[in-house]
């Protein structure tokens, strides 16, 4: 799970313990300050592979039998009609959900049912984890 940006984007993230936030979460208007502290990027690492990557690691919440991990990336456009399309460079390992405003955007193994303790619908090699680009 990697979610990485330049240095002057933070994220936020939250280990969903149940149901209760639904798709509220992936709203605009939705207060993250309850969740983590600031920070670059998302994940954990059971070997040594990616921890260079990692700022915000998440592995003590995820070992606990936990399959998701909500992360929030606030970026703003004065003027989304000079845009053709977004551009989303994703590291992941097995699967993720992109949201943007609320609708479902961008994928990769996932379940074609959501839920907060959905699992990857497959799996993701270590050497293609570090790389990806999507459009949309």
């Amino acid at each position: 799970l990697f979610s990485e940006r330049g240095p002057d984007t933070k994220v936020r993230y939250h280990i969903p313990p149940d149901r209760s936030l639904n798709l509220d979460w992936t709203k605009v208007d939705f207060n993250d300050a309850g969740w983590s502290p600031t920070g670059s990027s998302v994940g954990y690492d059971t070997n040594t592979s990616y921890t260079e990557l990692i700022d915000l690691d998440v592995k003590a919440g995820m070992s606990k039998g936990n399959t998701s991990v909500y992360i929030r990336l606030p970026f703003l456009v004065d003027d989304p009609d000079q845009f053709d399309y977004l551009r989303l460079d994703m590291m992941y390992d097995d699967g993720f959900v992109a949201y943007l405003n609320g609708v479902k955007v961008a994928y990769a193994n996932a379940p074609d049912t959501l839920a907060w303790n959905s699992k990857a619908s497959a799996g993701h090699t270590d050497g293609d984890s570090i790389s990806g680009v999507l459009s949309f």
